[in-house]
């Protein structure tokens, strides 16, 4: 299960990448007014609510530093699919994702070991260390999605027949994932249920609605405030659980992912 988990991890990048032309990162100097406000959404405000929320609920040291890894871990294709659902606009939420994706082998590694400081957290419990964190978060998001846009580039066809299937697969790989911290992490889960359920989803709720309000105080249309919305409250689980049980190598870290 450990050389899986960051394959399903690879194969969702991947995914992702067969969607993706160049043109969703020129957008960052197109509209850069709601890219920068959603960056600073999620880079920013979200880790700080995350601390909050923790610190509020009383979590444990384990749970408290797993819904911080949570949230600082990129939206992903989850938050996509919410903004199409929702009829927003599409190509400033893929051009989000793209973006906090690839800046993730960064972020999350230096914001990680940062914000366990202000929860009290034994850093040498759940210590990132950084240069090696960069490397392996690249490997698992940076690559994979250059990969997906090259063949999207050069094999359009294919890629078009194909990204359904391989994001399906990607799905299931990752429903699995799931299936398994929920296994190994269900004594943590049965013993925390009620306070980390309301832990996780007064973060989703309020993280949403923080994202819609930035859009709105900027004046920004209501298509762009709904992605804001999401992209700052969703975020890609599938990251989280590959740091908490790879990188870090503890289940129980990424409880808060396979809750949220």
């Amino acid at each position: 299960m450990s050389q899986f988990v960051p394959l399903s991890l690879m194969l969702i990048m991947f995914s992702m990448g067969l969607s993706l032309h160049m043109v969703d990162f020129k957008r960052l100097f197109l509209m850069p007014v709601p890219i920068l406000a959603g960056l600073l959404g999620q880079l920013i405000v979200l880790p700080i609510v995350a601390l909050l929320v923790a610190r509020y609920f009383e979590l444990n040291s384990v749970l408290a530093a797993g819904l911080l890894l949570l949230a600082l871990c990129p939206g992903g294709i989850i938050s996509n699919l919410a903004s199409m659902l929702a009829r927003a606009n599409m190509a400033l939420s893929v051009t989000l994702t793209t973006i906090s994706s690839l800046l993730a082998a960064l972020t999350v590694p230096l914001l990680f070991n940062w914000g366990q400081s202000f929860l009290g957290i034994n850093l040498s419990a759940f210590q990132l260390d950084f240069w090696n964190t960069v490397m392996q978060i690249a490997i698992m998001t940076i690559f994979p999605i250059a990969l997906g846009m090259l063949i999207n580039a050069n094999f359009r066809l294919f890629a078009r027949k194909y990204r359904q299937w391989v994001s399906r697969i990607a799905a299931l790989s990752f429903g699995i994932v799931i299936m398994f911290v929920w296994k190994e992490g269900w004594q943590d889960i049965e013993a925390s249920a009620r306070q980390l359920g309301w832990a996780a989803l007064t973060l989703n709720v309020s993280t949403i609605c923080i994202g819609f309000l930035i859009a709105r105080i900027l004046g920004l249309p209501f298509d762009q405030r709904v992605v804001l919305g999401l992209e700052v409250g969703i975020q890609n689980s599938a990251l989280a659980v590959v740091i908490a049980t790879v990188l870090i190598g503890d289940v129980a870290l990424a409880v808060p992912a396979a809750v949220a």
